[in-house]
């Protein structure tokens, strides 16, 4: 650039005209490398965001499919030894309480996972999806407050486990 400027006031028009091109040029392939770093920064923090999601929706699956078990755990106790009307009594109603903490333990973690996938453009579909899973979750964990430990509520837990099953392995395939 300051070539071509110093051909100009020296009058060498055509110089100064081909300094000005190679300076284009030079600014030309300067930012096509820098768009180039900056992709492969993208590309690099989208793994990272990937790797976190797959992380955080494995850990609510694990999670998940423990709350079912031990719903299960909890419906043969009632279906052994029904109280009142057939209900659950304190016993399995106090356990099904503690699962339902547990389940609010899983949606902390969903709204967390929902905030992380909130600035990535990329990540809708995913959040989307999940959304509707923390909707059952909320479900599932006021049906286990209550007690409500029967097939209805493990149907639930369970569209939980395939739901976030899938996430996973979308997660796993998108890296």
């Amino acid at each position: 650039q300051s070539e071509a400027e110093q051909d100009i006031r020296g009058g060498d028009n055509k110089q100064a005209s081909k300094n000005q091109d190679k300076a284009i040029e030079q600014l030309e392939k300067a930012l096509k490398e820098l768009e180039k770093r900056m992709k492969q920064l993208r590309e690099k923090e989208l793994e990272k965001l990937l790797a976190n999601l797959e992380e955080r929706v494995g850990r609510m699956l694990r999670m998940q499919i423990e709350v079912k078990a031990a719903t299960e755990i909890i419906d043969k106790a009632v279906q052994k030894n029904p109280g009142p009307n057939g209900k659950a009594q304190t016993a399995e109603i106090q356990k099904s309480q503690a699962e339902a903490d547990k389940e609010l333990d899983i949606i902390s973690q969903a709204d967390k996972t929902l905030k992380l996938m909130e600035g990535e453009g990329s990540a809708v579909v995913f959040a989307g999806v999940l959304a509707q899973v923390r909707g059952d979750m909320v479900a599932v964990q006021r049906r286990l407050n209550e007690g409500r430990v029967e097939k209805q509520t493990q149907i639930i837990e369970q569209d939980i486990i395939d739901q976030l099953t899938m996430m996973k392995e979308a997660l796993k395939k998108a890296k």
